[in-house]
């Protein structure tokens, strides 16, 4: 499912508390089926991007199309917000904060229920999910508040996951989690991505993510969107990352490091390992 950023301008209200422009003139087009990286520092607009993406937060100008609906400035009716969501699957940072039911069943089946599915369906799809994650299914008679970090954030993801959407978008879904349990949880959401067809939208800090999953990168900067490379076009203007101070993916360093005192250079953009060791394989270094 294509997402389509026309024009879009919005402000972020909270209350009496009020930023305003915190999206400017966003034109941008993501295509069906990519994974798509946001990065930018704090307050450039990253989160607040996504929360257009299904209704969160209206744009004050400019529209946003999501498949066949469109979200515009006009108070959208129930339906086309319903229809919205039911397409797009949002993580927040920190997911298992919004755990709140007795077992992890009626967590999962909680989304579906309130669309309106019966019950029997909706305990079946959460059989799946709960699968998919790569949890076994005796976990759904559990309370989701006896399980690790790292089991809640996946009862969280499945509890999105059961909607079936289209639309995958995810706000820093590694944050607070070790190193394995942060590899364990990209890794889970790319493989879900390649499997399913999904239209994937990662917002992160984190350059080696963005070189190890994603296919495009968008860069945002006080509200705008300021490029949309390809990733390996992205990471091969080293001079044009400095002057964002964006940081490079560890294997990226590493090349230039490598070229440097060998005055060889390797045949292409390395962002893995993998990419490494082919590069060094055919110049004869390895």
């Amino acid at each position: 499912m294509q997402v389509n950023f026309q024009g879009v301008t919005a402000d972020y209200r909270i209350g009496p508390i009020r930023s305003k422009n915190i999206l400017q003139q966003v034109d941008l087009c993501l295509p069906s089926h990519s994974f798509t990286a946001i990065v930018g520092h704090t307050g450039a607009g990253k989160s607040s991007l996504l929360k257009t993406v299904n209704g969160l937060l209206l744009p004050k100008e400019g529209s946003i199309q999501v498949g066949d609906q469109t979200i515009t400035s006009v108070l959208q009716s129930k339906d086309v917000l319903k229809r919205v969501r039911q397409s797009v699957g949002m993580v927040f940072q920190f997911p298992e904060s919004q755990l709140f039911a007795e077992t992890v069943e009626q967590d999962i089946c909680f989304g579906p229920l309130n669309f309106g599915m019966p019950k029997q369906e909706a305990q079946k799809l959460a059989k799946d999910a709960i699968t998919l994650v790569g949890l076994e299914e005796t976990i759904l008679s559990s309370s989701p508040f006896s399980l690790s970090g790292g089991q809640q954030r996946r009862v969280a993801i499945a509890g999105v996951l059961v909607m079936n959407p289209d639309v995958l978008v995810l706000d820093e879904p590694g944050a607070g989690l070790d190193p394995q349990g942060k590899e364990e949880i990209l890794t889970l959401i790319k493989n879900l991505h390649e499997t399913k067809g999904i239209t994937t939208i990662l917002v992160t800090h984190d350059m080696d993510d963005v070189a190890r999953y994603a296919d495009d990168v968008v860069v945002m900067e006080e509200g705008k969107v300021i490029t949309y490379k390809p990733v390996h076009t992205f990471f091969d203007d080293v001079e044009q990352l400095k002057a964002w101070s964006l940081d490079l993916p560890e294997p990226r360093r590493f090349q230039l490091r490598l070229e440097s005192e060998t005055n060889v250079k390797l045949p292409n953009v390395c962002l893995t390992i993998e990419d490494l060791v082919a590069g060094l394989i055919e110049v004869g270094l390895a």
